[in-house]
């Protein structure tokens, strides 16, 4: 039985240790830019879910490296008050330079809607309000700064998923995002790279497998369906099958879900490709294997044939313990042969 209403959402620490800053800092100066950038995203973010629950937000600074969003209101980390030049040395990097200037206030103002005005139903559900938060946020760094823009952050958090541990195992392998606060408790660095990190990927591939406009259109449907209601991890991915292409394969997503969220393994993964026959009969033979992964991983990978005249042909082959083969008919000799290369699947 679902809950009335949304569960409140608790505040989150993030593990990035901020230094003093290397030049006085005057916090002031920033606050004309942040406003604008607040209200762009407050435009950006009411043109795809609606008006937010209440009229009036106040933003306001507080001491360390995280956020918080209630409703009409927003803690913004004393950083983002802070202009390139006052951050602290180890804040200069690229990745958190855009963290703490664009994601950051961008993501705050989104719980908004993700979060405050739809809800989750219990700790396994709670991935979902900050998942479609962190990716409405970058969805804005997108509209500003182009396609491009947010690859450096997706990098970062697969980098982060991948780093290993003394026993040789990778962060995102302490445990699925649905685990939430168990996990957190289990192992705080690996809860935050699992819950903003994968799960932020997570929505990426649905993405690249919806398209922009099918997957925008789901979004807006999630916001305004689950107003005042509490959403489940089973309703998003309801939701995500919904709008998926005829010629998906995995039709209701749910090998999607049982290896992305409910599950763990980032595969490394290897497509070799052989010409055959001649003429018209000609066919290329393609084989998949995938590792570092357990043996039940599965998963559907797209591969790209590029042949005469821009002809393209897409199959979907789906990885497991043993190597996948499949032939597919090209009545000519291919000039290209690619796994994934539009990045619809998380890989090593």
């Amino acid at each position: 039985r679902r809950a009335e209403g949304p569960a409140p959402r608790r505040r989150v620490d993030s593990p990035i240790v901020v230094t003093a800053p290397s030049l006085p800092a005057n916090p002031l100066s920033r606050l004309p830019s942040m406003a604008a950038e607040l209200g762009s995203a407050l435009e950006f973010f009411q043109s795809l879910f609606g008006p937010p629950p209440l009229n009036r937000i106040v933003a306001a600074p507080i001491p360390g490296a995280f956020g918080q969003g209630f409703p009409g209101f927003l803690y913004l980390s004393t950083l983002a008050y802070l202009e390139d030049r006052s951050l602290p040395a180890a804040e200069k990097a690229e990745w958190q330079g855009r963290y703490f200037r664009e994601i950051l206030e961008a993501h705050e103002l989104a719980h908004q809607w993700w979060g405050n005005s739809v809800g989750f139903d219990n700790y396994r559900d709670e991935w979902l309000s900050e998942a479609l938060a962190n990716y409405s946020a970058l969805l804005f760094v997108e509209k500003r700064r182009g396609a491009k823009a947010i690859d450096v952050v997706l990098e970062e958090y697969r980098r982060r998923l991948l780093v290993e541990d003394k026993e040789k195992g990778t962060v995102e392998s302490a445990g699925p995002i649905v685990f939430g606060m168990r996990l957190r408790l289990a192992d705080p660095a690996a809860w935050h790279a699992v819950t903003y990190g994968k799960s932020t990927l997570v929505i990426h591939m649905l993405r690249m497998r919806l398209g922009d406009v099918n997957f925008l259109k789901m979004m807006g449907q999630l916001a305004r369906e689950f107003a005042g209601r509490s959403l489940a991890t089973e309703d998003l991915r309801r939701a995500a099958a919904a709008y998926l292409p005829k010629d998906a394969p995995d039709k209701e997503l749910v090998n999607f879900f049982e290896t992305w969220v409910y599950g763990t393994g980032i595969p490394e993964l290897t497509l070799t490709s052989a010409l055959k026959g001649t003429g018209l009969n000609r066919s290329v033979e393609l084989r998949l294997k995938q590792g570092k992964v357990p043996e039940d991983f599965e998963i559907d990978v797209p591969v790209e044939i590029t042949l005469p005249k821009g002809r393209k042909i897409v199959r979907w082959m789906r990885t497991g313990s043993e190597e996948d083969v499949l032939e597919v008919k090209t009545g000519v000799a291919p000039l290209k042969v690619e796994l994934d290369p539009r990045d619809l699947v998380l890989k090593r």
